[in-house]
């Protein structure tokens, strides 16, 4: 499964512009690579550039690592692995 799905973003002819949720990307994708990676690091340095803006009434919140965050993940690492 994972093999499928690194394809889909590897190779253009798993790639369908018809059905494709951005057709726009989907078609720069495969005829202008370059393009597209260009497009791609500006919507990455955008997202980066707003990651903790969050959408008024989202029960999601995202904010910076702080101490508490750092308690958490303690927390987590020195759990014993449950199998």
């Amino acid at each position: 499964m994972l093999n499928y799905l690194k394809k889909l973003f590897l190779i253009p002819a798993y790639y369908k512009c018809e059905t494709s949720f951005n057709k726009e990307a989907a078609h720069t994708y495969i005829h202008n690579l370059s393009e597209f990676v260009s497009a791609a690091n500006k919507c990455v340095q955008l997202s980066q550039s707003h990651k903790y803006e969050n959408e008024e009434g989202s029960c999601i919140k995202f904010s910076a690592f702080t101490t508490v965050h750092k308690k958490i993940l303690d927390n987590l690492l020195t759990r014993p692995e449950v199998t």
